[in-house]
């Protein structure tokens, strides 16, 4: 179970919330549930068979397919879960695992390869 201190507000919940992932439908939520996808927290509880993680450490995390980091606490899967450096503040690494993913999706459906020239003209 992990504490929640920050949770991302991205285009994926939003969507996710309005039921438009025709083509990915575990991510339309069945009401009533918890939204958003992805957060960082601190680690307040482990199961028994949770050997790679410890009650304290600091993590990001993606609630994946299920959502639920827009909570007091949440619950992921292990692999949606990254310990995170002490040195990194938390309101940025709870957004280190949806956007890489979104970036690399949308360079992916542009054809963009290694190598090309690729010009970002909106800031994030």
């Amino acid at each position: 179970c992990i504490k929640t201190k920050y949770a991302c507000i991205h285009p994926a919940d939003v969507l996710s919330l309005i039921g438009k992932y025709d083509d990915l439908s575990e991510l339309n939520p069945s009401y009533p549930c918890v939204l958003g996808f992805e957060g960082s927290g601190v680690i307040d509880s482990v199961g028994k068979n949770m050997k790679d993680f410890k009650a304290g450490q600091r993590v990001a995390f993606m609630c994946y397919p299920m959502g639920g980091t827009w909570s007091e606490y949440a619950v992921c899967n292990k692999d949606f879960l990254r310990v995170i450096p002490d040195d990194l503040p938390m309101e940025k690494a709870a957004q280190l695992q949806l956007n890489p993913l979104t970036m690399a999706g949308m360079l992916d459906q542009m054809g963009i390869k290694r190598g090309d020239t690729l010009v970002q003209t909106g800031g994030n």
